[in-house]
């Protein structure tokens, strides 16, 4: 029934979120540049990130409060990914003389990770957080709209 689809797009949606929320996170440090210390732009990788975590809401859900979801969903996994990839990144530039690991910063550090974030990123790093809800929208409004149409048109 229509419960099980909503859970199952929900259930879809949160999976998408967790695993490319941790993928997002591990190309941010990969992609990272010690010599250089700059950070990649990973703009088509937030468009998508945000694409897999809506695809449960929009080939699932009816409305636009389920393709909503998804692209606050899109959002919350893509910040949480640079967050956490950040985190990685400063574990491994000051982890030898402090002893501060990713997780240290992430769990019990939030705080002070999301004041650095906030200082360091630049209006192109927030756009390119911006791609995972934008595309999650697209998805469900063509979707929704693919739904709508009469067959055979």
């Amino acid at each position: 029934g229509v419960r099980g689809r909503l859970a199952a797009a929900a259930g879809l949606a949160l999976l998408a979120a967790v695993v490319g929320g941790a993928c997002f996170a591990l190309l941010v440090r990969l992609l990272f540049d010690p010599g250089t210390r700059e950070f990649a732009t990973l703009s088509a990788v937030s468009f998508v990130l945000g694409t897999l975590v809506a695809l449960g809401p929009a080939l699932l859900g009816s409305s636009w409060w389920h393709y909503s979801g998804g692209a606050a969903l899109a959002l919350v996994a893509v910040v949480l990914g640079d967050l956490y990839g950040l985190a990685m990144v400063i574990a491994l530039l000051v982890g030898d003389l402090t002893g501060v690991t990713a997780s240290e910063l992430f769990f019990q550090r939030a705080g002070d990770l999301w004041g650095v974030w906030g200082r360091t990123a630049g209006w192109s790093d927030f756009a390119t957080l911006l791609f995972a809800p934008a595309a999650a929208l697209a998805l469900g409004g063509l979707c929704h709209a693919m739904r709508r149409r009469p067959v055979g048109a």
